[in-house]
């Protein structure tokens, strides 16, 4: 079984287990509003050896903990231990 990103998964980003080269631009638009673009690319900046600081971005990283926030709201809002009558 080969792995969707070659052998060293420190390179693997979201464009590589799905490829996005040929997608349209307003699907590549939708999907940008979603979490698991920004963290695959913020990890990909991380261990990226051959970029000095950080790594992590400003706009992955506001929408990381912009949908942290919506996820907070909404686990206190609508999460119970009991169940709903």
């Amino acid at each position: 079984m080969a792995w969707p990103c070659g052998a060293n998964s420190s390179t693997c980003g979201a464009a590589h287990v799905i490829p996005t080269a040929n997608a349209p631009k307003w699907l590549n638009d939708f999907a940008s509003l979603f979490p698991v673009v920004h963290f695959a690319e913020a990890l990909h900046a991380v261990f990226n050896p051959y970029v000095t600081g950080n790594g992590i971005e400003a706009k992955h990283l506001i929408v990381l903990v912009v949908w942290l926030v919506i996820g907070v709201v909404a686990s206190i809002r609508y999460f119970s231990w009991e169940p709903r009558k």
